[in-house]
């Protein structure tokens, strides 16, 4: 198994491996749930691809960000696989449930207030300083902008499936809201429900980090949209959590922009296909280009429509 292959300290492991389940095959990880003969459980997550991440880093981050409050799994152990090519992470497991989870099992009613609770966890993230030891550089959203659609006119070039790609390139060409405010601050990366963990005790913690990022805060609620496709109430609180309220039009104009850029991003990179054959990003565009009405509105159609408000 692959899991064999790193050069896990047997004492982290309190004398060894008694089980391991693989919970995860993604484009960019391989995840194992690892119970210890004393039956302690630990998350193990490889990297699939050959990265040169600087795992030291990411370890001291992550020390960071738990001695700041930010309620995330600690890293045991960080390390590359014994070949020396994959990039490994031992971390703490969280007992307790994704959000998704709950939420299918949580009355309507109950969504908005574990949105909130989600926005308010976000906000802390965004409101520390360990951002200033993240190794990435930070690329403004013109940048950004004019990469995507460089990007996206290769990938056109080339024949491959663009989907909805021209309605997002023609949002970008014909927008004039630039943003005015340049705050950056520490991003998850990869913020919604799925990566949501409440515990035990009704606390929620941020798991599977994309670590080493900084940015524009509303980066991290491009990917809302994964979480309003079935839990737009959620999706709402969110977005009132954060902000203590209804957020000022800049947010979403924005948002707006960023979630365009990524939709055409995303044609870059092979994201596999949904139970039913249907390819992830032919769906995530649908959703997106639905949400804005055909991108011919501002608010996306799961904040205009829901009814839940502050408490």
């Amino acid at each position: 198994m692959i899991f064999m292959g790193c050069n896990l300290h047997s004492s982290v492991l309190h004398g060894g491996i008694k089980s391991a389940y693989k919970i995860t095959v993604g484009t960019s990880a391989s995840k194992y749930v690892l119970t210890a003969r004393d039956n302690n459980q630990f998350l193990l997550k490889i990297y699939t691809h050959r990265a040169n991440k600087d795992m030291l880093s990411i370890a001291e981050l992550n020390r960071k960000m738990i001695a700041a409050g930010i309620r995330l799994p600690r890293i045991i152990e960080v390390g590359m696989t014994q070949d020396g090519l994959f990039p490994f992470e031992l971390m703490e497991w969280i007992p307790g449930h994704s959000l998704t989870q709950l939420l299918n099992m949580t009355p309507l009613n109950e969504h908005y207030r574990k949105g909130v609770a989600a926005g308010q966890l976000l906000r802390t993230i965004h409101s520390s300083d360990c951002f200033d030891i993240c190794a990435q550089a930070y690329t403004s959203i013109e940048e950004r902008m004019t990469q995507a659609i460089a990007n996206f006119n290769k990938v056109r070039e080339s024949g491959a499936p663009i989907y909805l790609g021209e309605v997002f390139e023609k949002c970008l060409e014909e927008s004039t809201y630039r943003p005015v405010d340049d705050t950056i601050c520490l991003l998850h990366g990869d913020y919604h429900a799925e990566n949501i963990i409440e515990d035990d005790k009704g606390l929620l913690w941020g798991v599977d980090w994309i670590y080493n990022l900084y940015g524009s805060p509303i980066e991290d609620f491009v990917r809302i949209f994964v979480s309003a496709e079935k839990h737009p109430e959620f999706a709402k609180g969110q977005i009132d959590g954060y902000f203590g309220g209804a957020p000022p039009l800049e947010f979403w104009e924005h948002l707006k922009l960023l979630v365009a850029i990524q939709q055409l991003e995303m044609l870059l990179y092979p994201l596999g296909r949904l139970s039913d054959g249907q390819e992830i990003k032919e769906h995530q565009h649908q959703i997106v280009y639905e949400q804005y009405k055909e991108m011919k509105s501002i608010i996306p159609k799961f904040y205009t429509t829901q009814g839940g408000k502050m408490k």
